[in-house]
């Protein structure tokens, strides 16, 4: 593990790379837990379920590696199995798309001028999460608490410190980047709240290029997309939640079954938790 990490800080291309692939990794993981029929249509009343497969593998993960890290039961060896298992998935989810290359071209010719202009927006804002960290306050304890995660498999718990009683679920998505010495996964975690907000706005909203441009626009966003502290994954996931609740009338969410009421309260309960 230590000649990976040396590996990757002397060739930072590399280490770009692993966070991409764990990035991908995510997309893959959602992609399974929307193999779930009921998961599936509650989701897809609010939002095209590819803008939501991130944020949903994402909390996921973090309702079970929390509990396991606040206890402390191989705690380290978990978020080492969890890291590679989304590597995997990751490269799983590379050769999917290059094979199926031409399908996604021609969705690709098929785009309007609206999504043209939105889909440039998501890509300048991708690559600005790919940049190092820089932010003072995410090199101080983000990514110290990150890294001490995937050095040690618990929280900090130095008093000293007292940014480490700010720590949570948020660093823990960080350390199974830095388990390996990379950097970019908790700026790309943010990005993906971009990418829940633009689905949701697109598929409740008949001017959604407006109203993503709205978002996409406000210069808080190259600050929240270029800093791997966990505000707009928990915006994205808080947004998630109200519109799961709030636009159920509209989409007849509220005419659930049991099994599917279980599944849209499991959803809320996990994000709300995290």
């Amino acid at each position: 593990m230590n000649s990976i990490k040396i590996i990757l800080n002397n060739y930072p291309i590399f280490s770009m790379i692993i966070s991409i692939l764990l990035f991908l990794g995510l997309n893959q993981l959602g992609t399974l837990i929307f193999r779930n029929k009921s998961i599936h249509n509650i989701v897809s009343e609010i939002s095209s379920i590819e803008y939501q497969k991130i944020i949903i593998a994402g909390n996921f993960i973090m309702i079970i590696l929390l509990p396991i890290i606040l206890l402390n039961i191989f705690s380290y060896q978990l978020i080492l199995i969890s890291s590679l298992a989304l590597i995997i998935l990751g490269i799983i989810q590379f050769l999917i798309f290059i094979r199926k290359y031409k399908y996604y071209y021609e969705i690709i010719k098929k785009i309007n001028i609206d999504d043209s202009i939105i889909f440039l927006f998501l890509f300048i804002y991708f690559v600005l999460s790919l940049s190092p960290i820089t932010h003072a306050d995410a090199l101080d304890y983000h990514m110290g608490i990150a890294k001490f995660i995937s050095k040690n498999g618990t929280f900090p718990t130095d008093l000293n410190n007292l940014h480490n009683l700010f720590s949570g679920s948020g660093e823990i998505m960080m350390s199974l980047s830095f388990i390996y010495g990379s950097e970019q996964l908790g700026n790309l975690i943010q990005f993906s709240g971009l990418l829940c907000l633009i689905g949701i706005v697109k598929k409740n909203n008949n001017e959604n290029l407006l109203f993503s441009m709205a978002i996409l626009s406000t210069p808080v966003i190259i600050f929240l997309c270029s800093s791997p502290k966990p505000q707009l994954f928990s915006i994205a996931s808080n947004t998630l939640i109200f519109a799961l609740i709030f636009f159920r009338d509209k989409y007849k969410i509220l005419n659930l079954n049991k099994k599917n009421l279980f599944y849209l309260l499991s959803i809320i309960l996990i994000f709300l938790i995290n």
